[in-house]
C-alpha cells in the first residue's frame, strides 16, 4: 500500500464522513489507476473501525439485517424443463413485450425488519 499524504487523507475521511460512496470518493481523490479497494485499505488505516464494519453497523441502524446467503442448491430435472418451456414460450415476444419485463442478477433479497426473522 502506497503512503498518502495528510491533505487527501483528510479529503478521503471526510468524503467518507460526508457518506460518499467508496467508489465516488475513489473517482474524485485519486489521478492515478488506484481502485476502491486500494481506496478501502487505505480508508480503513485512518479509521477505528473498517470501512465493512461501519457499513454492516449503518444497515442495522437502519433497522435491515444482514445475512451471508447460503449456497444455492443446482437445479433438477423438473426444474430445468419447466425454464426450457417458458423460454421457448417467449421467444417470439416483441421489444414491446420484453420492455415490460424486469430483469435482474437473480439475486434473492429478503428485506426484515426489527426481530421478525428473515
Amino acid at each position: 500500500m502506497r503512503d498518502i499524504s495528510e491533505f487527501k487523507s483528510g479529503q478521503i475521511i471526510g468524503a467518507y464522513l460526508a457518506g460518499i460512496s467508496v467508489t465516488r470518493t475513489a473517482r474524485r481523490t485519486t489521478s492515478n489507476s488506484s481502485n476502491s479497494g486500494q481506496l478501502t485499505a487505505e480508508l480503513n488505516v485512518h479509521l477505528s473501525s473498517p470501512v465493512s464494519a461501519t457499513t454492516h453497523r449503518r444497515v442495522k441502524e437502519f433497522g435491515y439485517s444482514c445475512r451471508i446467503p447460503l449456497v444455492k442448491p443446482l437445479l433438477n430435472h423438473r426444474q430445468r424443463q419447466r425454464r426450457l418451456t417458458w423460454a421457448k414460450e417467449k421467444k417470439n415476444w416483441t421489444v414491446a413485450q420484453w420492455s415490460k419485463v424486469l430483469f435482474s442478477n437473480e439475486s434473492k433479497f429478503c428485506i426484515s425488519f426489527g426481530n421478525q426473522g428473515p
